[in-house]
């Protein structure tokens, strides 16, 4: 199987043309964590929902949409790696490296009906170092969305004691 250098390329032609670059660039300029969040979520789903569309396609036995569903899914994920500025081909490599670290072996965990070995950790494994240079945006939305969230949680927390302070008031 040959592999068409360009992919990334293409995808990100794809962005331009459709504004999904420069949209992705002003939400992080502009510190828009939450919609860029958002985004990532509806990539995910867009994710799933081409799956479940490629095994639609494989249970009707129809070669030429799985084909089509499979392309897709790359397309999603490669493109979503690109939008969100991640350093794909850095990433790709250390993952393929600590992938290639594992060994031969048995996972107990799952059935294997054909035999084929699965890929094991040994003892003393280590997963790939992936850093926050690796994640591109990812790591500046996150960090906002957790503090974000803890602010939330700080909130209805004062808010339920508030309330709380106002029911046992009542009683006193």
């Amino acid at each position: 199987m040959t592999l068409k250098s360009e992919w990334l390329s293409d995808i990100n032609d794809m962005h331009y043309k459709f504004g999904a670059t420069e949209w992705v660039e002003d939400m992080y300029r502009s510190k828009n964590y939450k919609i860029l969040n958002d985004f990532l979520a509806f990539r995910l789903d867009f994710l799933e929902e081409e799956f479940e569309e490629t095994q639609a396609a494989f249970l009707n036995k129809d070669h030429k949409e799985v084909v089509d569903g499979l392309i897709d899914l790359i397309v999603i994920a490669i493109g979503t790696l690109d939008l969100f500025k991640c350093d794909a081909d850095v990433a790709w490599d250390k993952i393929h490296h600590s992938n290639m670290t594992k060994e031969p072996g048995a996972n107990k965990s799952r059935k294997n009906p054909f035999g084929l070995p699965d890929m094991v950790k040994p003892k003393g494994w280590k997963s790939p170092n992936i850093t926050k240079e690796d994640c591109g945006m990812l790591f500046d939305i996150f960090e906002s969305e957790k503090e974000r969230l803890q602010t939330l949680r700080e909130k209805r927390d004062l808010d339920n004691e508030l309330k709380n302070n106002i029911v046992n008031s009542q009683y006193e």
